[in-house]
């Protein structure tokens, strides 16, 4: 009787403990998918903006063309120096994109760990009120088998 009781309640806690882990896993999945669909559409943007920002350099080289034929040496200077400017530019966007993404990385990191901390918590929560019933359940079976020697002796030699 006791053991069925016991095994019913290890069961449970087990069933209990698959679910929250479940949980867990389909919480970290759909991180993963916003996160991935947050950096698509991010990397859109940025792309839609590279175009534009080139469609708008090349319509101002051909305005600064047609200016005067005394400005080519000088555009082409200035050209020269806007390409190595835009390769740091660039490079300097980049790196703000990698520092943001980094940032949201951890704080969903953050985010999560706080999720599992929580269900850490109501776990070990869960496994000490099951490891009182079963002290309880273990008590009361001393109990009754004492109970039980008293009103049935056993013959002894």
């Amino acid at each position: 009787m006791f053991e069925d009781f016991l095994e019913k309640n290890t069961t449970r806690f087990e069933n209990s403990l698959k679910e929250i882990l479940s949980d867990l896993r389909k919480d970290y999945e759909n991180f993963w998918q916003e996160m991935m669909g947050n950096l698509t559409k991010k990397k859109l943007e940025l792309e839609q903006t590279i175009k534009r920002t080139e469609a708008e350099k090349e319509n101002k080289s051909k305005e600064v063309m047609l200016l005067s034929q005394d400005l080519v040496k000088l555009t082409e200077a200035r050209k020269k120096e806007e390409e190595r400017l835009k390769k740091y530019e660039i490079q300097q966007q980049e790196i703000l994109n990698k520092i943001i993404e980094i940032e949201e990385k951890e704080k969903k990191s953050e985010e999560m760990a706080e999720i599992i901390k929580e269900k850490e918590i109501e776990l070990l929560k869960k496994e000490d009120q099951v490891k009182l019933e079963v002290a309880l359940l273990e008590e009361r079976q001393r109990e009754l088998k004492h109970i039980w020697e008293k009103v049935h002796p056993t013959q002894r030699g």
